[in-house]
């Protein structure tokens, strides 16, 4: 049975329209906290039929409770079960889950790496035997990349009445217009980021080699993540910038409808967030601009660390000798860790339009 009477997944818009202001939460720092379901508009469909949001969803934690016969499964083969519940959530997506493990994660006593595409999605993974008898499934950015249609994973943990009990919601700025860090951090410092009534959120500001980070809110909670994506996935010169909230279900409902009404939740978390546009942040564009930045770090590494080895066998052996060495002796066929979760044929291209755009 669904959480909201009479719908089917999205819950129907109230009078108003949109989320409220506190967003289902603390309101400022108080203390004050308003548990009721954050409810948002049926989502815009694209031309083929799947959701179209603006945003992308790139964390994504949620326990469910089997009953009768899953029970009964889950206890005499977790394997084949946890296998069925990741078929059933993501099917359409090349997500599966590997063996069931005797190794601990966040309280449940056995886990289940998650594949993308045939390859471990780091951090992901499917917990069970523990946590009053939930089933826990967490992606990371990797493993949300490899869904395909977010409104089939809303509808599925719809019918299951799962509980969502974190999501994070990104947007891109690929060419940095959009989002204005500097000037939110001034707003930040002088407490003009606000989410509704109440205090001011709490902000800390973060600069390293890696860019800079301003987080605003608390973690646990909700929180908005504002950072030099394009510097932290490798390329120094990268505008790429990224507005990331984060959401935990400690103090409030998730509801299913943030899987494919991402921009809205987003623009109605904070108020810089809210005239954000809906056509700039697209999964396909943020894979080619990580490709793109993640290979310059890769080249970079490439030369440093291998660099002089190939000028010294280009001078003894000459170039011809030294580049068969390299493609027959060196190469391996592998995927580097970094562009783990990117499907083969998709790897190349945006490989190709990042290295060799003419």
């Amino acid at each position: 049975m669904s959480r909201w009477q009479g719908a089917k997944v999205i819950p129907p818009q109230p009078a108003g329209g949109g989320i409220t202001a506190g967003g289902g939460g603390p309101l400022g720092n108080t203390g004050r906290t308003d548990r009721r379901e954050v409810r948002s508009p049926l989502p815009t469909l694209a031309s083929d039929g799947k959701a179209s949001s603006g945003a992308l969803v790139d964390w994504l934690s949620f326990t469910v409770r089997p009953q009768g016969e899953d029970a009964e499964l889950l206890l005499q083969d977790p394997t084949a079960y946890i296998r069925d519940l990741v078929l059933k959530v993501f099917c359409g997506s090349s997500i599966y889950a590997d063996e069931v493990e005797n190794r601990g994660l966040n309280g449940y006593k056995q886990r289940a790496r998650i594949l993308v595409d045939g390859q471990h999605a780091a951090g992901s993974f499917a917990g069970c035997g523990g946590n009053k008898g939930t089933v826990n499934i967490q992606l990371t950015g990797t493993g949300c990349a490899g869904v395909r249609d977010w409104l089939s994973v809303a509808q599925a943990l719809d019918r299951l009445d799962a509980k969502i009990t974190r999501v994070d919601l990104a947007f891109d700025d690929y060419h940095g217009r959009c989002i204005e860090l500097d000037r939110w951090i001034e707003m930040s410092q002088r407490g003009e980021i606000r989410a509704g009534a109440g205090q001011p959120p709490k902000h800390r500001l973060i600069t390293g080699d890696d860019g800079t980070t301003l987080y605003v809110g608390v973690k646990g909670s909700k929180e908005l993540c504002v950072y030099e994506k394009g510097k932290e996935q490798g390329d120094p010169d990268s505008p790429w910038l990224r507005a990331e909230m984060r959401f935990w279900a400690n103090d409030r409902v998730i509801p299913v409808a943030v899987l494919t009404q991402s921009l809205s939740f987003i623009r109605a978390a904070y108020n810089v967030l809210a005239e954000l546009p809906g056509d700039v942040c697209e999964r396909i564009k943020t894979i080619g601009r990580s490709v793109s930045a993640k290979a310059v770090a890769a080249l970079s590494w490439a030369r440093h660390a291998v660099g002089p080895l190939v000028h010294v066998l280009a001078c003894a052996l000459g170039e011809e000798r030294t580049a068969e060495l390299l493609l027959t002796d060196i190469r391996r066929s592998a995927i580097p860790r970094r562009f783990a979760g990117i499907h083969r044929d998709q790897l190349h291209h945006q490989l190709q339009v990042a290295l060799c755009p003419f």
